[in-house]
């Protein structure tokens, strides 16, 4: 589950899970959703535990594009 559904499932506000796992900014949030910058490890640690495990590393990576056989 990406960490925007989660976010929508819980009724959470960017900056209500900026506050629940220690970011500053709430932006930085914004981005994790938006998908234009990865948490650290330490980062994915925390939402992964703040999420009860509904949201994990490879939430945050996507798969690469298959590629059509020629």
């Amino acid at each position: 589950m990406k960490l925007s559904e989660y976010m929508e499932a819980e009724s959470l506000t960017p900056a209500d899970v900026a506050q629940k796992i220690g970011v500053q900014s709430v932006a930085t949030i914004y981005r994790y959703t938006a998908g234009t910058r990865r948490p650290s490890s330490k980062m994915l640690r925390r939402i992964h535990e703040f999420t009860n495990g509904a949201v994990t590393a490879n939430d945050f990576f996507h798969a690469p594009a298959q590629r059509s056989a020629s």
